[in-house]
């Protein structure tokens, strides 16, 4: 029997599928997208970035290799960018989108097959103003730790 050599992979697609499902957003894996119309930013600026994955370890478990153990933390940006001077709308948008987030039920998604035991979203900060094209943007660096059982 072969086993999966992390849960990273299963967890990012579950995650933004997860997002995607229950949102109007661009779900970006990797750098992020600037969508422009001439100076006028689209609607798909309004994204969830994964950045990358950080503080990550892997326990081999005292019977050798049929238990391993994960620890990691998935950090993505939620970018809203509002094409007027409206920040309070980008800055609740970002909010909005980060409460979905904490919502998602990631540990119960059956595509992840039991693997993952804790998923615990949290954020970072904000970052909001004008942007070199005009308009607001806000930013919510947001963390998702997991905890999770390679079978």
């Amino acid at each position: 029997m072969s086993l999966p050599t992390s849960t990273i992979p299963a967890v990012l697609d579950a995650l933004l599928a997860q997002l995607t499902a229950r949102l109007t957003v661009l779900p970006v894996d990797g750098d992020p997208v600037e969508v422009y119309d001439g100076e006028t930013a689209l609607l798909a600026a309004q994204c969830i970035q994964v950045v990358g994955v950080s503080n990550a370890t892997q326990e081999w478990g005292a019977t050798g290799l049929s238990r391993v153990w994960e620890s990691y933390d998935v950090n993505l940006q939620i970018r809203v960018f509002a094409g007027s001077d409206n920040q309070p709308w980008a800055r609740a948008r970002a909010y909005l989108i980060y409460g979905v987030l904490l919502a998602a039920p990631l540990r119960d998604d059956p595509g992840m097959g039991g693997l993952v035991m804790e998923a615990e979203p949290s954020f970072t900060g904000l970052v909001n103003g004008p942007t070199d094209k005009g308009g607001r943007v806000a930013i919510v660096p947001a963390v998702v730790h997991v905890d999770a059982e390679l079978a």
